[in-house]
């Protein structure tokens, strides 16, 4: 083999193992995005619930107010107290929907006392 034909078989050898280093560095970065991507999207849906399962516990608040201003009347009290109810089943099926999102050991442990 002449100089030229060796040289080109080193460049050649190096300019391979560069690309092959590139797609392996490539294919490990998507994982790693495609990861990120998946724990950033649970998170977000955490945090959507945990959003809405606020407001409902402030209409909660409402309706258990209803029940204390407006309780004495049985046919009403009937009437808001399934409303509350209502509201409170609501907010336990949220905060399991939370569990199930969220990888966070002291948010479950939160979500399960409440």
């Amino acid at each position: 083999m002449s100089i030229k034909n060796k040289l080109l078989t080193i460049i050649g050898g190096g300019v391979i193992g560069v690309g092959l280093f590139g797609l392996l560095s490539i294919m490990s970065l998507n994982n790693a995005i495609s990861t990120y991507d998946d724990l950033i999207s649970s998170d977000i849906k955490a945090a959507s619930t945990a959003d809405a399962m606020a407001i409902e516990f402030k209409i909660q608040v409402q309706e258990w107010k209803n029940v204390l201003l407006r309780g004495h009347d049985p046919a009403k009290l009937d009437k808001y107290w399934g409303k509350f109810q209502g509201q409170h089943n609501k907010i336990q099926t949220l905060g399991k929907d939370i569990i199930q999102y969220t990888s966070q050991d002291d948010i479950k442990k939160q979500l399960k006392r409440f």
